[in-house]
């Protein structure tokens, strides 16, 4: 799961655990949250061949409301007139990770008007090398999966993934990450499309968690 919004959260407390580094590109995951605490983030994306004309902003924001639950709303193309979307999303984290067994956890997202609502199953593991990822994704009547992997350290890091959402084609991205403090960090990602060029997309956006809400 992205997420992001204005740092309009100034007046709350910020806890002082590093912000939510576990992450990948497009893929959910099955990573515990910091219990009540709101997540928030700005993204701009855009096609690498035609980005003056597709780029988009696009907000992000996410209750954490206990380790295993959140919620959250997306705003797409906020900066484009008559294209601005919303989405809902929802996660449940069923079983946490031991030593044995990965954490897997279900939810939905994209849920919104005009959009294609995915449902899936995600698994995380940590391992000595890089924290592992891995998801089952039903969008309509097809399915897609995609495997994806973190290394580094709570300050910095890199990402790879790849996505096949179904329909015969695929992803696969690499990112990385950098924290300026322990609430606050820079994420940025580029993706290559399989089937062509056209449709590789690169993307950044800076987030800001954990605010504690209550």
């Amino acid at each position: 799961m992205k997420i992001v919004s204005i740092l309009l959260a100034a007046a709350w407390s910020v806890s002082a655990l590093w912000a939510d580094t576990h992450r990948v590109v497009y893929l959910p995951t099955a990573i515990p949250n910091q219990p009540a605490s709101l997540y928030l983030a700005a993204e701009q994306f855009g096609y690498r061949n035609y980005y003056r004309d597709t780029y988009s902003h696009n907000y992000y924001t996410q209750i954490f409301l206990t380790e295993n639950v959140d919620f959250g709303i997306d705003f797409f193309n906020v900066n484009r007139v008559g294209q601005r979307q919303e989405a809902l999303n929802g996660r449940w984290l069923i079983t946490r990770e031991t030593n044995n067994m990965p954490g897997v956890a279900v939810g939905a997202q994209s849920i919104g008007r005009n959009m294609n609502t995915q449902y899936y199953v995600a698994a995380s593991k940590t391992t000595p090398i890089g924290l592992f990822h891995a998801a089952t994704i039903r969008t309509r009547d097809t399915w897609g999966w995609g495997v994806g992997v973190q290394a580094g350290t709570e300050r910095m890091g890199i990402t790879g993934e790849y996505l096949r959402p179904g329909g015969g084609f695929g992803y696969t991205s690499v990112g990385a990450y950098y924290q300026f403090s322990k609430a606050t960090g820079v994420f940025t990602y580029y993706s290559f499309d399989h089937q062509s060029r056209d449709g590789d997309a690169m993307g950044v956006y800076f987030y800001f968690t954990p605010v504690r809400i209550f």
